[in-house]
């Protein structure tokens, strides 16, 4: 006769080998949406461009936000309507920061935000700051890293 002492070990080993197949599904996932995004292209040319490549969890966020946003022009970014990145984080403020474009080349600015702006783990202040290829990005809630195939 089996009883409850004898199923609980059992039930156990169904729910973790369940819970492993759901980490799994959620790495391919992550992957798969890493790819996609590394495999975008412009409509002209063959290059991905610039754009900030969200890195937290989009489904650990309690607000909606884009994968990524891609940079072609300067833009502003901060939780009011005006902004060309429009994000509803409560820790960004209505225009927090910009991101300016001069001869393909891109600066990080904060504008003044409360809550300020880190590039690679430091406070922004003053003038606008040069970002390269793979810059981490924080601001609010939310971290991105700076992504651009500019060869200069």
């Amino acid at each position: 006769m089996i009883t409850i002492i004898d199923l609980i070990p059992k039930i156990f080993s169904i729910l973790f080998v369940v819970l492993v197949y759901i980490f799994i599904v959620k790495i391919i996932q992550l992957v798969h949406s890493d790819i996609a995004v590394m495999m975008r292209q412009k409509t002209k040319g063959d290059s991905v461009g610039t754009y900030l490549k969200l890195l937290n969890i989009r489904s650990s966020l309690s607000f909606p936000v884009s994968e990524s946003y891609e940079i072609s022009a300067d833009v502003t970014i901060g939780r009011s309507s005006r902004c060309e990145i429009c994000i509803d984080d409560p820790f960004l403020s209505s225009e927090h920061a910009a991101i300016i474009v001069q001869d393909k080349v891109c600066f990080l600015q904060d504008l003044g935000s409360t809550n300020g702006t880190l590039l690679n783990g430091e406070r922004l202040e003053g003038d606008p700051i040069e970002l390269i290829n793979g810059d981490k990005i924080t601001f609010g809630n939310l971290s991105f890293i700076f992504i651009t195939d500019n060869e200069e």
